[in-house]
């Protein structure tokens, strides 16, 4: 069987075949965002209009107007830094204390205790919600800071520790000792 040489036109397609798929799935993951972006500076009555518009026509920034100032959203985003910031330093600090002694001592059962710390971040976190509330009620913690980082931190300390575990039992004794 003789192979044939590609024609110009199939070069050519298989040249174009990239770039052309590239600018598929560069639309296709934009477009959402593009459409979002565009609601947001259309009056209301634009939103429900038939054909949809691209363009805001007038521009309004009411809705940004709404969020900022009528709803005070920039306090949703301080609250959330706030909590996610405590919770990732606290997370970072106890999980390099307790993966740095499971790697570096001779622990007995150390395995063992990181497959159960290992299950222990498999288990579906929806199942302790209810007793999660009862217990931050009983201990006056609801709608505090301190209740969600204390939530926080115990569902993400066990692959915290998982995951320091595997970074410090990589670096060479050695480096300890040097230091």
């Amino acid at each position: 069987m003789i192979a044939h040489a590609p024609t110009s036109s199939a070069r050519w397609l298989r040249h174009l075949a990239l770039p052309l798929a590239g600018l598929l799935i560069a639309a296709w993951s934009l477009g959402p965002f593009l459409w979002q972006m565009s609601t947001a500076f259309q009056p209301d009555r634009q939103l429900m209009a038939v054909p949809p518009h691209l363009w805001p026509s007038p521009a309004t920034l009411e809705h940004f107007y709404n969020v900022f100032v009528v709803k005070q959203f920039h306090l949703y985003i301080v609250n959330s830094a706030i909590v996610a910031g405590a919770t990732t330093l606290l997370c970072l600090l106890f999980g390099l204390l307790g993966a740095y002694g499971l790697a570096r001592f001779d622990v007995r059962g150390r395995f063992g205790i990181l497959g159960v710390i290992l299950s222990i971040s498999m288990f579906p976190q929806i199942a302790i919600v209810a007793p999660l509330y009862l217990i931050m009620s009983q201990i006056d913690l609801l709608d505090t800071y301190t209740g969600l980082v204390v939530v926080y931190l115990a569902l993400g300390l066990p692959l915290v520790i998982w995951v320091l575990f595997g970074y410090l039992h990589s670096v060479p004794r050695e480096l300890d000792e040097a230091a």
